[in-house]
């Protein structure tokens, strides 16, 4: 029986020993595992019931300060994450002020504006009239982010999203408001002028080779004889790069689009906020012979971006014809959204591109207002695209 309570004894000596081990031993040099800082019931919990502990380290750093499974170096970094997660959680009263005018800069008044207050899984509408000067001011309380919309009959509907930005030195939450409180959000209501017809496509190109440019019809979609229906050329396109068998990240890849007359060519512009996104006329000058995109990495990093950004927009001039004075007496325009370019892998010709384009028939005339009920490739589902 001595024997069976010496065993046990030590035992229990073993386990305490290797207990106290691990316990100073995580406190020495053990990590603390960072946990993603996502919206939980514990954690509502934690922010309900200050979840913390200060625990005393060894080293420079003589604490440690831990919330919600996660480790800061300072009490004031603890503090702030706690104040971001209060702020999800439970939001800040926010105040803004709207002005809503046309392309022009005019006050709009009556336009309806919807401003969503989102805290976590609830969203609050505010909804009004602006006035006479175009003014609506909407309050409620946010996580720092208001998705707002405009709309008014005989304007392009708007939708944009004004956010708190909590790492910049001007937004933070003070005594449960957002500063800076009441910021005013400029709104332009782009007016509806004159859309009409076009030839519009979202247009998905193969290229036959890697490296030779080929022209495309924008009036006939298609690539110009003999490798498609096209008869003249408002664009060329040219598309190479590098992608090695077996496939790995490493890979380049470029595309031209490129003009071959005199006073045609391209203007990148950038969107405008709302429905309609580009301007209304197409300009009469600034157009370069060329557009260069490219993408190159290697297997670890990326080498070169420059693909074509969602926030722009190509404007183009194609079918230039000149007066003996050598001054352009006729010529096309249209705009191109959405490019995306890639290449054959390995050695194997061709290249795929696409886009979306929109094509006026009327020479002379630099309107880019697509009237969306006028497709004049036809109506069907195929050619329903919904930015004007």
């Amino acid at each position: 029986m001595k024997k069976k309570h010496g065993l046990i004894f030590i035992v229990m000596l073993l386990c305490t020993t290797l207990f106290w081990f691990l316990y100073n031993n995580n406190r020495r040099g053990g990590k603390v595992v960072s946990v993603s800082r996502t919206i939980t019931k514990e954690k509502e919990a934690a922010v309900l019931h200050g979840d913390e502990t200060v625990s005393a380290t060894r080293g420079d750093n003589p604490e440690r300060f831990v919330y919600d499974g996660e480790s800061f170096g300072s009490r004031e970094a603890m503090e702030e994450a706690k104040k971001q997660d209060q702020i999800d959680l439970y939001g800040a009263s926010a105040e803004l002020t709207f002005h809503v005018t046309d392309s022009e800069g005019r006050d709009v008044s009556g336009a309806t504006l919807t401003a969503c207050f989102r805290i976590f899984e609830k969203t609050v509408e505010k909804t009004a009239k602006t006035d006479k000067n175009g003014i609506f001011v909407a309050e409620g309380k946010t996580d720092g982010e208001i998705v707002y919309f405009v709309k008014k009959e005989g304007y392009y509907n708007t939708q944009a999203t004004f956010s708190f930005n909590r790492h910049t030195d001007t937004a933070d939450v003070k005594n449960g408001k957002w500063i800076p409180w009441n910021p005013t959000i400029e709104v332009t209501l782009k007016e509806i002028r004159n859309p009409i017809p076009m030839y519009v496509k979202r247009a998905g190109i193969r290229l036959p080779k890697k490296g030779e440019p080929f022209g495309m019809d924008f009036k006939i979609g298609d690539l110009v004889a003999p490798h498609g229906k096209g008869k003249n050329a408002d664009i060329f396109l040219k598309c190479w790069g590098d992608k090695p068998i077996p496939l790995t990240r490493a890979v380049s890849r470029h595309l031209t689009l490129s003009s071959d007359k005199i006073g045609e060519g391209f203007i990148r512009i950038s969107k405008d906020g709302g429905l309609f996104t580009s301007i209304y006329e197409a300009p009469t000058d600034g157009y370069q012979p060329e557009v260069y995109l490219n993408y190159a990495r290697t297997n670890d990093k990326i080498l070169d971006d420059k693909d074509f950004p969602q926030n722009e927009y190509i404007v183009f001039r194609s079918r230039v014809e000149l007066d003996d004075d050598g001054k352009i007496a006729k010529s096309n325009y249209g705009k191109i959204f959405d490019i995306w370019f890639d290449i054959s892998a390995d050695d194997r010709d061709g290249a795929a591109i696409r886009f979306i384009y929109y094509f006026n028939p009327t020479p002379n005339d630099r309107n880019l207002e697509f009237d969306t009920s006028y497709n004049l490739f036809g109506n069907d589902w195929r050619n329903r695209i919904e930015i004007p």
